[in-house]
Order: structure tokens, then sequence, then C-alpha cells
């Protein structure tokens, strides 16, 4: 009887990690298509980033950019342009990281010419 718990309760953990990895999947193809923007200019800068980066960056990242998602898009587009700054620190924290990577992109492409 024991052995029948362990082993459903192996199966259980297995099926909550099954479904955990499903809503993260879920979660992240979400912010993927929000990054899809009515300003052209500004999702050829988030889907990239999106694209390459919302698997490796952390939690508290991902929640950053999913607030950087519920701004107008003409903010976002200056922010990244760093023709102005957000004032929220954590809205910072994720403008910095989409620019860093957009300038990493940049010296990849100008490395392969």
């Amino acid at each position: 009887m024991i052995e029948k718990s362990a082993e459903s309760s192996e199966s259980s953990d297995a099926a909550d990690d099954q479904e955990a990895n499903r809503s993260q999947h879920d979660y992240l193809q979400q912010l993927r298509w929000r990054s899809r923007r009515g300003l052209l200019e500004l999702e050829l800068l988030l889907l990239p980033f999106a694209r390459e980066r919302l698997t490796e960056i952390s939690s508290e990242l991902l929640r950053d950019y999913e607030r950087l998602l519920e701004c107008e898009d003409l903010d976002i587009y200056d922010w990244l342009q760093a023709r102005s700054q957000p004032g929220d620190k954590s809205l910072q924290r994720v403008v910095s990281e989409v620019r860093a990577f957009q300038a990493s992109r940049r010296a990849r492409r100008r490395a392969e010419l």
C-alpha cells in the first residue's frame, strides 16, 4: 500500500511538473504574441527579444516585460531609442535588457559581414 502511495505521489508530481511547463509555455507564447505591436518599428525591436530571450530571463524580469507591454507603443519606442526613460525602476531594467539585446544583435550582424 505504501508503494502505491509513493507511485501515486510521483505520478502526481510529474503531472504537476507537466502542467507547470505547459503553463509556462503558454505564458511565454502570450508574451510573444503581445510583443506584436501596431507600430512596426517597435515590433521589430520587441519580437526578436521575445523570441530569443524570454526563455532565458528571470521570472521577475518576465513580469517586468509583461508590464512594459502594457505601456503605450510610442512611450516604449522612445524608451528603447533612449529618447526618454520610464520613471519606474523595473521598467528601466527591462528596457535596458531589450536595448542590450538589440546592441548585441547589431554587433553579431556586423561581425558576420
